[in-house]
Parts: C-alpha cells; structure tokens; sequence
C-alpha cells in the first residue's frame, strides 16, 4: 500500500486537534506524563500529537477522548473545514 498523501489543510487540522486535546487535558488538571502513562503511551509522543507534530489514529484518539471523558467528536469538531469541504 503506497503511503498516505498529504491532504491540504492536514497540517492545520493536526494542530487544531492536538490544542483541543491539550485544553481539554489541562482544563482537567492532567498532567502530559500522568496522561500518557495512564493511557500507556509515550510522553513524547502524546506531546507530538498536542503541538501537531504528529498525528493519530481513531483508535487512539478514541482512547484519548475516554480518558478525558469527552465524545470523540469533541476533539474532532471542525466547523469552519467541514463547511469549506461541503462547497
């Protein structure tokens, strides 16, 4: 299978992902280290996904929402790019 092509706007939709998830964290009173280690992923790699760097797949990112007790969609809602994609 070829690798993903990058799609305009998946750099800024990364980032607006992972400030959610940061937001939500800290609204929370979670720290990044505590988070990771009780999600048993890497603190490294849970900061990626919060500045963007990197990203993550629904099965993650569904784990991320469960621990901060908030619906998937939460992290995921987009308004301005899903009306911009409907045009």
């Amino acid at each position: 299978m070829p690798p993903k092509q990058p799609m305009p706007g998946d750099e800024e939709r990364r980032r607006a992902i992972g400030a959610r998830i940061r937001a939500a964290r800290m609204e929370a009173g979670i720290g990044l280290r505590q988070m990771a280690r009780d999600l048993g992923m890497s603190a490294s790699w849970l900061n990626g996904v919060e500045t963007g760097v990197t990203g993550t797949d629904a099965v993650r990112l569904a784990d991320v929402a469960r621990y901060l007790r908030l619906p998937a969609s939460v992290l995921l809602d987009e308004p301005d790019y899903v009306q911009e994609r409907k045009r």
